[in-house]
């Protein structure tokens, strides 16, 4: 059933209907009513079941480096940053590589799918089900651009929700800023200490709140995305099945006509 996911788009129906025809005549009727429901992939789609066969070494690497960017980017969010920069370039790298692959089976329409393809790389690092379809190359359609962890584009860097890890320059202090004999500011008290410390730790938990919270708010949009996403699968898979049943139903009526023409002609011989 999966080779008919090698067969391009526009072949993907006949290659089906005569698929299913030779199932039934083989008896075995299960197995053609499964394949008469299997869905015409996308363009985007196929370009990539075409590279899951062909180098499927690119798309196991890609899928586990958006993993790990994935690991990073919360790392990151939890004030860990050691390796996002890393995982970010690895990532960008191998997603890059198989959107390479997949254009050269998509010749002119390679630009305009490209985002469509790099959005399905990223969504299987995020998505066990995707994933296997990508891995198995059965993809039926792409996916959208995940909203936390990566970007939106090839070029631009992988990473949606990061703090910022640029050191900032400490500004001088009144204290250093003038001359040592004319500054006769006295060293902050204990309590006054213990009191800028208590702000600064609140100003960085206020910060690391307002992370979650974007974090907890891109999340929840991208499950809408996924919910609209799946109820639009849903909504073609009825479309492609009754695409199929019209497909059977004619091919039942072409056997009937078949099978009347030659009881006419017997009745014909016989008179």
């Amino acid at each position: 059933m999966d080779v008919l996911y090698a067969v391009r788009p526009e072949d993907f129906v006949a290659a089906r209907t005569a698929l299913v025809k030779e199932l039934k005549a083989d008896g075995r009727k299960d197995d053609a009513a499964a394949v008469a429901k299997l869905r015409r992939p996308s363009v985007a789609a196929w370009a990539l079941n075409q590279v899951a066969r062909e180098k499927p070494n690119l798309v196991e690497t890609a899928i586990d480096a958006g993993e790990k960017l994935r690991a990073a980017s919360d790392a990151a969010v939890a004030g860990r940053p050691g390796e996002l920069r890393a995982a970010t370039a690895a990532e960008r790298t191998a997603a890059n590589a198989v959107v390479k692959a997949a254009a050269a089976h998509l010749g002119a329409r390679a630009d305009a799918t490209a985002p469509a393809l790099l959005a399905t790389i990223r969504v299987a690092a995020l998505d066990e089900e995707v994933a296997d379809q990508l891995r198995r190359g059965v993809l039926v359609t792409e996916q959208e651009q995940p909203g936390f962890g990566f970007g939106m584009d090839v070029d631009r860097p992988a990473l949606t929700l990061v703090p910022d890890l640029k050191p900032k320059a400490k500004k001088a202090s009144k204290s250093t800023a003038k001359p040592r004999a004319t500054a006769a500011v006295k060293a902050p008290s204990p309590a006054a200490a213990a009191k800028q410390a208590e702000r600064e730790k609140a100003a960085r938990a206020k910060e690391r709140e307002a992370q979650r919270a974007r974090k907890k708010e891109l999340v929840a949009r991208q499950r809408t995305a996924q919910r609209k996403e799946r109820e639009a699968v849903r909504l073609a898979k009825e479309a492609d099945e009754a695409e199929a049943a019209a497909e059977e139903a004619r091919a039942v009526a072409d056997q009937a006509r078949q099978d009347a023409d030659a009881a006419h002609n017997a009745v014909n011989e016989l008179t």
